[in-house]
């Protein structure tokens, strides 16, 4: 495949980055490992209280977002159904910054309709791949509060299709880990922790029925031959 000048730039632009922060990374340790500016949460505190506190405010979230994607369905459509509600829960810019070019919304009703013949709704998304772009986001090698927030996001996200489509919905977080990784030279034992430490989350949280948390590469390998014509 031919590139053009912008592709080769925005690639060779990503080696330097990915050379530049690998040369970095736990640099803003000086005196010690966590350096001076630092304080320590407890960890019941940090469950109990402010993890609480983030789910509770995003679990009202979820009744105003339903609220608004009722309205607008029933704005944009005559008799909407289960499927249209569905379709525009997907195109909802709180959560995707979807369009057309992407994503053409009959083919998403299409999608959607094909999922409902299965028992259970399947979104999946390539996301939490651990790319190594801030020397900040690698001090250690286990999940952050931002990548535990997106965790509840994609909680929400499944709530509300279920929610719609009167069906139970999974999130399926394809971690890519292994497969970009091995460009990094980011060991594989590194990778796994990352991945085990997102599914502990995952579990400590409850967020376990609506999302699901698998690598990329294996999920590939165990579902060559299924048709995935019912997933989104």
């Amino acid at each position: 495949m031919q590139l053009n000048t912008a592709q080769q730039s925005q690639i060779s632009s990503s080696h330097r980055l990915i050379e530049l922060t690998s040369s970095l990374r736990h640099q803003l340790d000086l005196n010690s490992r966590l350096g001076k500016r630092h304080k320590f949460i407890d960890q019941n505190f940090f469950v109990n209280h402010i993890l609480k506190d983030v789910i509770d405010i995003e679990e009202k979230s979820i009744l105003n977002r339903v609220q608004a994607i009722i309205k607008r369905t029933e704005k944009n459509y005559l008799n909407p159904d289960k499927v249209d509600y569905a379709v525009e829960a997907l195109f909802d810019s709180s959560f995707f910054k979807n369009h057309n070019y992407f994503l053409d919304r009959d083919i998403a009703k299409i999608l959607i309709k094909n999922a409902l013949n299965d028992s259970h709704i399947k979104i999946m998304f390539p996301i939490l791949s651990r790319k190594p772009l801030s020397p900040i986001k690698n001090k250690g090698n286990l999940p952050d509060l931002g990548e535990i927030y997106t965790l509840i996001r994609c909680y929400s996200f499944a709530k509300i299709l279920s929610v719609f489509l009167e069906k139970p919905c999974k999130f399926i977080i394809l971690a890519d880990g292994y497969k970009y990784n091995r460009a990094c030279n980011t060991p594989h034992h590194i990778i796994d922790s990352y991945q085990k430490s997102l599914h502990y989350w995952a579990n400590r949280l409850n967020l376990e029925p609506y999302i699901n948390i698998v690598n990329y590469e294996n999920w590939i390998k165990c579902n060559k031959s299924l048709n995935n014509n019912n997933v989104l």
